[in-house]
């Protein structure tokens, strides 16, 4: 990977640790170039650094181990705590709650992105 490919595939994977999962959409929409991150997310799903992930409804990206452990090498300081002893983040989870919390997280993330 190069060196763009390679701090949006980061900036990926820390929003995959920070929400838990996402759909394609709601990936893109911190991005300018769709086509640009449907590369990156091949590429990180070829280096099996992330996993797609069927609900009831929609196709979501989550971390694997193998992603966990890059987040970890490259910000230790941030992504061991935020990343140790959190097995459920790899579980499909349906529960209202859940839903809830992720959905007013997105929005938050979303905010954020849009005030920079």
């Amino acid at each position: 990977m190069n060196t763009r490919a390679d701090s949006t595939a980061i900036k990926i994977l820390e929003l995959l640790a920070s929400v838990g999962d996402m759909s394609w959409d709601e990936i893109c929409c911190f991005f300018k170039s769709e086509s640009y991150i449907r590369k990156v997310l091949s590429s990180l799903r070829n280096d099996n650094f992330i996993k797609k992930s069927k609900n009831t409804e929609k196709t979501t990206y989550r971390l694997t181990l193998a992603g966990k452990k890059k987040l970890k090498s490259y910000l230790p300081e941030i992504f061991n705590e935020l990343l140790s002893d959190r097995k459920s983040m790899n579980v499909v989870r349906d529960d209202k709650g859940y839903k809830e919390r992720r959905k007013k997280l997105l929005e938050i993330l979303t905010l954020f992105h849009r005030a920079d």
